[in-house]
């Protein structure tokens, strides 16, 4: 029926979108209006149900290229109610998080009614919720070829400081530093500059921004080197996407036995006890919104909790699970997963470590190398 469909103007006028924004969603294969005999475009239903699909994922943080890798699953999109109803969960999250912001504002205020100075954990508070309502979740974690961000630039006749650390100091924070149950950075001094890498990889720059703590550059995060009793130094926090992990100090012996445990891993292939059963549980629980972040440790917890809008709407998209087929273990000790669901495939990566949690875990169409998880 012709009085369904809407040119480019009407669909835009009406809906809010530019024509500019139907065509971007069109390259990229978003959409796929129909043409009238004239050859002009013609907006449907069905063009409409997908603009809002659309909507809700990039609400959700999804980027037009992961919205792109998800809507193409076959065999179809989910229904309008499925659609809806996660429409309407994201917004009460939005009102629940506007509601602890506000909380947090009046609480700050009536301690300045009663002539209360605020202390540094309100400030912070009041700090961390414009960030957290400013950017709701992460899109991504942060890969290894992304820049990091720039520094603000200096007004002409602003002094620069420039930090510098002596040799002697640069010598004390070299060595290995344990991360995981298979994994270790080394730092070591290249003249006057820190190198970090993990294992045996190619090394990043540590930029010092203090005496003891340094900018990883090229991939973002922080090293704050700790003493000891001693004076010595015995531990590295490595502070990335606002997660503290402490790595500690181990000799070459000690490198040489993970790299070995790693190594016996990889040639034996065979996954981790429990690791199956733990991955349906995450993928059920964040279909349910409801993970169960016990079972995991506190970074990937943290990942997790603002991660979830774009999982779930990537298990929305994908559906049900039908079958879990272990394929090997990565080069990192990771067990790989292949998911058929209803909708599609993925590719999922999962590690427990030794105490049985869930420490690392990452999903990717089979189609795309894009990552939506942790």
């Amino acid at each position: 029926m012709q009085s369904q469909y809407l040119t480019a103007a009407e669909c835009a006028e009406r809906t809010g979108l530019t024509v500019r924004a139907l065509r971007v969603y069109e390259q990229y294969g978003l959409i796929s209006p129909g043409r009238s005999a004239g050859g002009w475009r013609q907006y449907g239903p069905q063009d409409l149900v997908r603009l809002n699909s659309i909507g809700v994922l990039k609400a959700a943080g999804l980027s037009l290229l992961q919205i792109r890798d998800v809507v193409r699953s076959e065999p179809g999109e989910p229904a309008l109610r499925q659609l809806l109803q996660f429409q309407l969960g994201t917004c009460r999250t939005r009102i629940a998080d506007a509601q602890r912001g506000q909380a947090i504002v009046e609480r700050a205020l009536a301690r300045l009614d009663r002539q209360e100075s605020l202390s540094v954990d309100d400030l912070c508070a009041l700090v961390r919720n414009l960030e957290h309502t400013a950017h709701p979740s992460i899109n991504e974690p942060v890969q290894a070829s992304e820049p990091v961000q720039a520094s603000e630039p200096t007004q002409p006749g602003e002094p620069t400081e420039e930090i510098s650390v002596d040799a002697v100091t640069l010598d004390s924070y070299a060595g290995l530093y344990q991360v995981g149950d298979y994994g270790f950075w080394r730092i070591r001094r290249d003249g006057q500059r820190l190198l970090a890498q993990v294992m045996d990889r190619p090394p990043y720059e540590l930029q010092p921004t203090a005496e003891a703590e340094f900018e990883l550059a090229g991939i973002g995060g922080t090293f704050r080197f700790l003493r000891n009793e001693h004076a010595v130094v015995d531990t590295v926090v490595i502070r990335r996407q606002g997660i503290d992990v402490a790595a500690r100090r181990i000799d070459a012996a000690t490198a040489d036995d993970l790299r070995v445990k790693l190594a016996a891993r990889i040639q034996a292939q065979k996954p981790l006890p429990g690791s199956e059963a733990a991955l349906r549980r995450l993928i059920e629980a964040v279909a349910r919104n409801e993970p169960n972040y016990e079972e995991m440790t506190p970074a990937l917890a943290y990942l997790t909790r603002m991660q979830l809008p774009q999982l779930r709407a990537h298990s929305l998209y994908f559906g049900p699970v039908v079958s879990v087929t272990f394929q090997g273990v990565g080069s990192q000790g990771w067990d790989v997963f292949d998911v058929q669901r209803q909708r599609g495939s993925e590719r999922y990566r999962i590690f427990l470590g030794s105490d049985g949690r869930i420490a690392g875990a990452s999903v990717a169409p089979m189609n795309a190398p894009v990552s939506l998880g942790p």
